[in-house]
C-alpha cells in the first residue's frame, strides 16, 4: 500500500510540474517573445532558462517511464487494497488581463516592423500607451516609452516630421498621465508644440499659395511662412516644395510683365524669386529667357519705331516709343528717340534747323529748305519803335504749333530756269515786255524794255546764283505750284506771319541782330560805306556799314539768321501769300495767309539791296500789284511738312 501510495504521489507531482511548465511557456508566448531588436523591449531567454525547460522535460520523461511500469509490481503475496487517493486543490496560475496581453503582443509586432509613431493607432506609441493604461508599471511598455521619448527629444524643436506628430502626441499624453511633471514630459511637449507651430505656418502659407491671381507681394508673404519653417527645419520637404512653388509663380509674373514690356517689373520679380533660393534652375532659366526676350524686343521696337517714322505713321511710332520707355535704360538714347518722334509729329520727321531738298519728277532737285521750329512771337511793331508805320499794328501774338519749311535762300535764277524749261512758262513781265531796273547815271529805278527774269537789278544778264528778279506775284505762285506737282509735296508762298516769324528768328528787336546798325557784315543792306561803280553812295544807309555789293549779291554771300535763313533781311524783298491790308485790326488769329478773293495787291516783306534802314526792319511791310515785277523784289517758297 505504502509503495502504491508513493507511486501515485510521484505521478501527481510530475503532472503538476508538466502542467506548470506548459503554463509558463504559454504565458511567455502570450507576452510576445517576438522582441524588436531596435527597441529591445524584452530581454532574450538565457541558457539557464533553456536548461530548466530541458530538466523539466527530462523530469517528464522519467515520470512517464515510471508510469509505463506496473504500479502494483510488489511482492506476490501482498494484497492490493483499493483506497481513494487524496485530491489536491487545482492551483490557478496568475494570468495578465487579455487586453494587456494583446497590447504587449501588438507592441512587439510594431517594434519588430519599425512602426514607432505611425500609423497612429498601430504603432509602438499607441500600444505602449494601451499597455500602460492597463498596468502603469508594465516593464516592457515603460522600456518602449523611454525609447520613444529618447527618439522624439533627439530630433529637437521643429524637427519632428509632420507624419510623426500624431504618434508623438500619443506619447506626450502617456507621459502626462504617468509622469506629468517630469523633465521628459516637458521636453516632448516642446518638440510637439514647435512641430504644431511649424505645421500651422505651413498650412497658412499653403492656403495662401492655393489662391489664384496673387500679387508679387502676396507671394512673398507666402514664401515668408515657408522660410520661417526652413529657418528651424532646413530640410522640411513641405516648406522646400512651397518655396519652389512660389518661385514658379513669381517667374510666371515676371514673364507676364515682360510680355507687357515692363522689364523693370520683370527684373525685380526675378530677383525676388532668386532671393528665395539660390541656384534655382527655374529662376536661372527664366532670367536667361528674359534677357533674350528683352534684347529681341528692343531690336523689334526700334525697327518698328524707325519704320513708322519713315512712313510718317506717328501713332505707331509713339506706341513703340512708349514701350521702349518701359525698359530702355539709356536716357540719352530715349531723349534722341523722343526728339525724333516730336520732329515727326511737328516736322514730319525732320529736325528744327535741318535742311533738305526734294527730288523733282523728270530730274533735278528743288531749292534747299530749312525746317522752322515751332514757337510764339509778337507780329508787328510797338508804337514806340523808331521808324514804325501805322500799318505794322496793332501787334498780335501768334503761335506756331506745327513746323514748316522755308526756302534757305531766295529762289535763284537757276531755280527759276528749271521751272521755265520744264513747263515753257512765260512770265507776266515778259508778256508786258518791260520792268524797272537801276540806272547808274541817275541813281534811280527806271522802266526798261526787254527785261526778263534772266536779267539782274540793272538789266544785265544775271548769274544763276543770284536771286531771280522781275517776276510778279502770279509768277512766284506759278513756280510754287510747279514745285508741288514735281515733288509731290505742298509748296507755296509763305504767309506774312510765317515770313516775319522766320525773319525775327526768336527776336523782338528792330532787326534780328538788334536795334541798330550791324556790328559786322551779315547782310546785303544799304550801308554808308557802300559805293557804286559810278562812285555813288547811299544817302540813307546804315552808318559805318558796307557789305561790298551795290545791287544784288549771289545768295549765301552773308551770314544766316538764327533760323538758318540767308538774305531774308536784305538782297531782295520778297512776295508773300497775303493780300494787302492797311493794318492788323481785323487779321485772323492764326498764322495762315490773310487772303480776300480777287485781291489785286499782295504783301511784300523784307529789306532789299536798296532799302533804307527803316525799310529793313523786321516789321516793315508794303504792298504791290500782283502782276508787277521789279529790280528789288524776288521771292522764296515755303513747304508744308
Amino acid at each position: 500500500m505504502v509503495k502504491a501510495l508513493r507511486n501515485n504521489l510521484s505521478f501527481v507531482f510530475a503532472l503538476v510540474i508538466i502542467l506548470g511548465a506548459v503554463g509558463v511557456g504559454a504565458y511567455r508566448q502570450k507576452l510576445g517573445q517576438r522582441t524588436s531588436e531596435r527597441l529591445q523591449l524584452f530581454e532574450p531567454m538565457t541558457d539557464g532558462e533553456d536548461q530548466a525547460d530541458d530538466d523539466a522535460d527530462g523530469r517528464g520523461e522519467l515520470l512517464a517511464q515510471q508510469d509505463a511500469a506496473d504500479p502494483f509490481d510488489g511482492d506476490d503475496d501482498s494484497e492490493a487494497v483499493d483506497e481513494p487517493l487524496p485530491t489536491e486543490p487545482e492551483v490557478e496560475p496568475d494570468r495578465p488581463p487579455d487586453d494587456l496581453v494583446m497590447a504587449l503582443a501588438k507592441l512587439g509586432s510594431a517594434a519588430e516592423e519599425g512602426r514607432y509613431l505611425v500609423p497612429e493607432q498601430d504603432s509602438v506609441a499607441w500600444w505602449a500607451d494601451s499597455a500602460l493604461r492597463v498596468d502603469p508599471t508594465q516593464e516592457d511598455a515603460l522600456v518602449a516609452l523611454a525609447r520613444l521619448v529618447d527618439d522624439i527629444t533627439a530630433l529637437g524643436a521643429g524637427k519632428l516630421p509632420e507624419e510623426d506628430l500624431p504618434g508623438a502626441e500619443v506619447t506626450l499624453e502617456t507621459l502626462k498621465r504617468i509622469e506629468p511633471d517630469s523633465t521628459r514630459t516637458a521636453a516632448v511637449q516642446t518638440v510637439v508644440d514647435s512641430a504644431k507651430e511649424l505645421l500651422t505656418r505651413l498650412r497658412r502659407s499653403e492656403s495662401l499659395l492655393a489662391e489664384e491671381g496673387l500679387s508679387t507681394r502676396q507671394l512673398m508673404r507666402a514664401a515668408g511662412g515657408f522660410q520661417a519653417v526652413l529657418a528651424i527645419d532646413d530640410g522640411n520637404p513641405a516648406a522646400t516644395k512651397g518655396i519652389e512653388a512660389v518661385q514658379r509663380r513669381l517667374v510666371d509674373l515676371a514673364l507676364a510683365a515682360a510680355q507687357d514690356f515692363d522689364f523693370a517689373a520683370a527684373d525685380a520679380t526675378i530677383e525676388q524669386a532668386r532671393s528665395l533660393q539660390e541656384r534655382s534652375r527655374v529662376v536661372n532659366s527664366a532670367s536667361a529667357q528674359l534677357m533674350a526676350f528683352r534684347a529681341q524686343s528692343e531690336a523689334d521696337l526700334l525697327a518698328e519705331f524707325d519704320s513708322a517714322l519713315d512712313s510718317r505713321d506717328v501713332e505707331t511710332a509713339r506706341r513703340a516709343l512708349n514701350r521702349l520707355r518701359k525698359f530702355l535704360d539709356d536716357s540719352r538714347r530715349l531723349r534722341a528717340l523722343s526728339r525724333k518722334l516730336t520732329n515727326a509729329e511737328l516736322y514730319a520727321g525732320y529736325a528744327p534747323g535741318e535742311t533738305f531738298t526734294d527730288s523733282l519728277r523728270g530730274g533735278g532737285r528743288g531749292p534747299r529748305m530749312v525746317v522752322i521750329p515751332i514757337g510764339r512771337f509778337l507780329m508787328g511793331s510797338p508804337e514806340s519803335e523808331e521808324g514804325r508805320n501805322r500799318n505794322e499794328g496793332p501787334q498780335r501774338e501768334l503761335a506756331f504749333s506745327k513746323g514748316f519749311a522755308m526756302g534757305q535762300t531766295e529762289v535763284t535764277v537757276g531755280d527759276f530756269r528749271a521751272f521755265v524749261e520744264a513747263t515753257g512758262y512765260v512770265t507776266e513781265v515778259e508778256q508786258e515786255g518791260r520792268s524797272d531796273t537801276y540806272e547808274e547815271r541817275t541813281g534811280r529805278l527806271v522802266l526798261r524794255r526787254g527785261v526778263t527774269w534772266q536779267r539782274d537789278y540793272k538789266g544785265s544778264r544775271a548769274r544763276d546764283t543770284e536771286p531771280v528778279l522781275h517776276v510778279s506775284w502770279n509768277d512766284a505762285a506759278a513756280y510754287a505750284n510747279w514745285l508741288s506737282e514735281a515733288s509731290a509735296s505742298v509748296y507755296r508762298l509763305p504767309s506774312e506771319a510765317e515770313f516775319e516769324y522766320s525773319l525775327r528768328a526768336g527776336t523782338q528787336t528792330r532787326y534780328w541782330w538788334g536795334d541798330g546798325a550791324p556790328d559786322r557784315v551779315l547782310a546785303n543792306l544799304t550801308g554808308a560805306e557802300d559805293v557804286s561803280k559810278g562812285k555813288r553812295r547811299w544817302a540813307n544807309g546804315f552808318p559805318d556799314y558796307g557789305d561790298g555789293f551795290w545791287g544784288t549779291a549771289p545768295v549765301r554771300s552773308y551770314e544766316a539768321n538764327p533760323f538758318g535763313l540767308f538774305d531774308i533781311d536784305g538782297n531782295a524783298s520778297e512776295w508773300v501769300a497775303d493780300c494787302w491790308h492797311d493794318n492788323y485790326s481785323r487779321a485772323p488769329n492764326g498764322t495762315q495767309p490773310w487772303v480776300n478773293p480777287g485781291c489785286e495787291l499782295r504783301v511784300v516783306r523784307g529789306g532789299s539791296w536798296g532799302s533804307s534802314p527803316e525799310q529793313s526792319r523786321s516789321a516793315y511791310r508794303t504792298g504791290n500789284g500782283v502782276e508787277k515785277g521789279g529790280a528789288r523784289v524776288g521771292f522764296r517758297v515755303a513747304r508744308e511738312l
